[in-house]
């Protein structure tokens, strides 16, 4: 299993961020080895990749765009306003802004370029809206990711009550969040008071339930990555450190790179 660690330019809106790549090993090493590196059209605000194409999916202020493994060529893919992007076993999920008043859940078939509209809630955020998706749910974070939306994909369109809405007082903002495949959830963030914490959920009933709080990161953590091991990997937001915790949120080790930018982790 290989990690990659995207670090983006976000000083200046109007320069198109410099993307650097590099690349973690299953087995852990003491820093992180340089891939290659790539401009994007406009700033990015998140990053996946394809588990089947093994392409780099980058979420952009102007939509999303792809960078393809084989070829080494970053392409747009969509014209979208602010898109924020992930991707669940092959499949690839979008939210973006439309007409700046509602924010859209979509799918996105990545060959024929076609998209399957999932749900929409008005638009409260002036961020993009942070996503991640599982077997059971698909969650959005809504009114300035301080809290998040869950939609229930079992259900799907049988029911009109699929998605609910969950406020988690304990973050001022929600910085990522993420996932698993047992259906808990991680989510980083601070609070009002400036604590910065990573906390573990798990869905009850569909309501959320505090596992764990890890608050030994002592940069902001910000992009969640999370391998078969059940290691978490979180990136600091205003460094250039990449923090790897136990699943129980013990800090393991910490990765220095001579990188000066942010870092999203997938």
């Amino acid at each position: 299993m290989k990690f990659y660690v995207l670090f983006a330019d976000q000083k200046y809106v109007t320069t198109p961020p410099t993307l650097t790549l590099k690349v973690l090993h299953d087995k852990i090493p003491s820093s992180l080895q340089f891939v290659s590196e790539y401009l994007t059209r406009s700033q990015c605000s998140s990053v996946d990749h394809h588990s089947i194409t093994g392409d780099i999916l980058l979420g952009c202020d102007d939509g999303m765009e792809i960078y393809s493994k084989d070829s080494g060529e970053v392409r747009h893919e969509t014209d979208h306003m602010r898109a924020l992007v992930t991707e669940y076993k092959g499949e690839v999920f979008m939210s973006h802004h439309h007409n700046k008043t509602v924010i859209k859940v979509i799918k996105y078939d990545t060959v024929t370029k076609t998209s399957e509209f999932l749900f929409s809630f008005p638009l409260k955020l002036t961020a993009a809206s942070l996503l991640s998706v599982s077997d059971h749910f698909i969650v959005p974070t809504d009114k300035d990711n301080q809290t998040i939306k869950l939609y229930d994909r079992q259900a799907g369109h049988r029911s009109q009550n699929t998605l609910t809405t969950q406020t988690l007082p304990e973050y001022k903002v929600i910085k990522n969040l993420k996932l698993l495949t047992d259906d808990t959830l991680l989510v980083t963030g601070w609070d009002t008071a400036n604590t910065h914490k990573l906390n573990k959920y798990r869905f009850i009933r569909d309501r959320l339930h505090l596992i764990w709080s890890c608050r030994d990161v002592p940069d902001k953590p910000a992009g969640i990555a999370v391998d078969d091991r059940g290691r978490i990997f979180v990136s600091g937001c205003e460094t250039k450190t990449i923090y790897v915790l136990s699943d129980e949120g013990e800090i393991a080790l910490i990765l220095i790179s001579n990188h000066s930018w942010r870092g999203h982790v997938f």
